[in-house]
């Protein structure tokens, strides 16, 4: 079992696009109107503009530099004999926009050779381009953000954003106001924080309907029932093969925390959140992993792996493998986010001859309580160099990737980016299935400067709460509800049961770089953590351990840390 200390789960940019890719953008159904002013010194000139501005775009075209994080994806093949260069998405910012794209530099994305040179270019001061974006979904890619920040290179966005942001933007961040913190330092915001779908990954759990059925096992609502279907699954031959060579739970325990394959929850019935810093009563955050609440869900594990409901080796499984115990047939429960009916489930149905699955809601513990990891809200930025002359470029290319997001209606962004990439009309329809694209579909958006799209968190969730309120016959309209339609209409259900337990889930809240004492004894303490817990759930160490790693824990620099973690709370939530 792996944790980061901050509890912070790295998803590739392979498998966070590919589950994003399942589902559509939606919409406010507004046309984003155009604010006057720039923080330029010359805007009035050009109408609000800092040049020549008209029909939609700057003409003539006015330059922003980037850096280029090249991507070697599988799954992006290049057409017409393009490249990371020179591609359909830096002629659509070019001929829509009046935007030309420039590489000040190049490096692959996937090998962390662009993060690396980025750190190198900053090492050395050396100036920074006019826009950057910024992952920070890991503890690195955090620190570098706010190394970035710290430099002093790039701007206060606060009176730009009032000026060029887009009013669905705009609405985003009020309803989400605790994404800022992410860009805060010192009372100001140094870029836009970019979202992702809020509770699109969130687990249920799916369970093996046939098996369920055949040895008359209830439904589970609680803990107990998911141990009783468990020992059933383990030692009642579901599969009717006369071995005992089937378990109960598929989970990766490499993380307690996973976008798959999630074993937050068994924590979550005992009121814990490991390796996450969530709400303390006093409104502050603390540390989930040292929390009494911890003991009895390890007790919990420990007895479940020592019983063989769970594989013996889960701790060295990532997402893959554990996925694969399902999709073979070999486990009787999986947690998958609502989307899962579609993948890995699909593939068992594929795999196994009458396999049936149904999703259920994730179980209560003897408190009657629920829990379960959630994805960070914000999870990359937007940066604009301070020097840059046009800070309303910036904003319009951003305002509209948003509107590709979200379908914005009138935004020339509803289909997408261009006819013949990511979408075809055929019949005087639009369509973005593959085989009716000449040469297939192509994801224009991994070639813009925001490789994964800014959203709007609620996007989804609203968007399934309107399928699910459909008559029988009638059709979704928009965007957004027509995409996830034809994509999940059988998950419709699934995502509604997910949603309903949002109230219940723990998001990191800590999403600043590393405190000083975090750098100095992180790794340190992670060690610790990871070897104690462990080591306790294998059955190598008695539970009552974990007391003793508590204190020890606190003493060798986690208090320190929890306070430090505390300032920068307050300093960015005014709280």
């Amino acid at each position: 079992m792996k944790t980061n200390f901050r509890g912070h789960v790295a998803l590739t940019a392979s498998v966070l696009l590919a589950a994003g890719s399942i589902l559509a953008g939606c919409s406010d159904g507004k046309e984003p109107a155009r604010n006057e002013g720039t923080a330029g010194g010359t805007a009035q000139d050009f109408g609000g503009y800092t040049a020549p501005f008209s029909g939609g775009k700057y003409d003539p075209p006015v330059t922003m530099t980037s850096v280029g994080c090249s991507t070697s994806s599988t799954d992006l093949k290049y057409k017409n004999g393009e490249t990371f260069e020179n591609n359909v998405a830096l002629r659509w910012s070019k001929e829509k926009l009046g935007i030309e794209v420039k590489y000040m530099w190049v490096a692959p994305h996937e090998s962390g050779a662009c993060a690396s040179k980025l750190r190198l270019s900053l090492s050395a001061n050396e100036p920074m381009p006019d826009v950057l974006h910024v992952w920070a979904n890991d503890t690195q890619s955090k620190n570098l953000l706010q190394n970035l920040i710290d430099s002093g290179q790039f701007m206060d966005i606060g009176e730009a954003f009032e000026k060029h942001a887009s009013p669905q933007l705009k609405k985003i961040m009020q309803e989400h106001p605790d994404a800022w913190a992410l860009t805060t330092k010192n009372g100001k915001r140094y870029g836009i924080p970019i979202m992702q779908l809020a509770h699109n990954n969130d687990n249920i759990l799916y369970i093996r309907e046939d098996w369920r059925k055949k040895l008359n096992v209830k439904e589970p609502k609680t803990i107990d029932d998911i141990e009783a279907m468990m020992d059933a699954f383990v030692n009642q031959d579901p599969d009717g093969n006369g071995k005992k060579d089937t378990l109960g739970l598929a989970v990766s325990l490499e993380t307690f925390n996973n976008w798959m394959a999630d074993a937050s929850w068994i924590f979550g019935a005992y009121g814990a959140t490991p390796a996450v810093w969530a709400k303390s009563k006093d409104g502050g955050l603390q540390y989930g992993s040292v929390q009494p609440e911890m003991k009895a869900a390890l007790a919990k594990l420990r007895d479940w792996i020592a019983k063989g409901y769970i594989d013996k080796e889960a701790s060295l499984h990532d997402v893959t493998k554990a996925t694969e115990l399902m999709t073979s047939g070999k486990a009787g429960i999986m947690p998958a986010p609502f989307w899962g009916i579609n993948w890995p489930m699909g593939d068992l149905l594929k795999n196994v001859p009458g396999a049936e699955v149904k999703a259920y809601a994730l179980p209560a513990g003897p408190d009657g309580k629920t829990g379960h990891y959630s994805l960070a809200k914000a999870t990359h930025a937007f940066l604009i160099n301070k020097n840059y002359k046009h800070p309303d470029a910036a904003f319009l290319y951003f305002n509209k990737l948003l509107d590709f997001a979200l379908g914005t209606p009138g935004s020339g962004m509803e289909n997408g980016f261009a006819e013949g990439y990511d979408y075809a009309i055929v019949d005087g329809n639009v369509t973005k299935e593959a085989d009716k694209i000449p040469g297939g579909q192509f994801d224009v958006y991994k070639l813009t400067l925001i490789p994964e799209a800014p959203n709007d968190p609620n996007r989804n969730i609203d968007s399934f709460t309107r399928l699910s309120k459909l008559k029988p016959g009638e059709k979704p309209t928009g965007p957004v509800d027509s995409g996830n339609y034809d994509c999940c209409k059988n998950a419709i259900d699934y995502a509604m049961l997910a949603f309903a337990s949002k109230d219940t889930a723990y998001r990191d809240l800590f999403i600043g770089g590393a405190t000083d004492t975090m750098r100095s004894k992180g790794d340190m303490l992670t060690k610790l953590e990871n070897e104690t817990l462990t080591k306790i759930i294998h059955g190598r160490s008695p539970v009552e351990e974990f007391d003793k790693f508590v204190e020890r824990w606190k003493q060798s620099g986690g208090e320190q840390i929890s306070k430090e973690v505390n300032v920068w709370y307050q300093s960015v939530s005014g709280k």
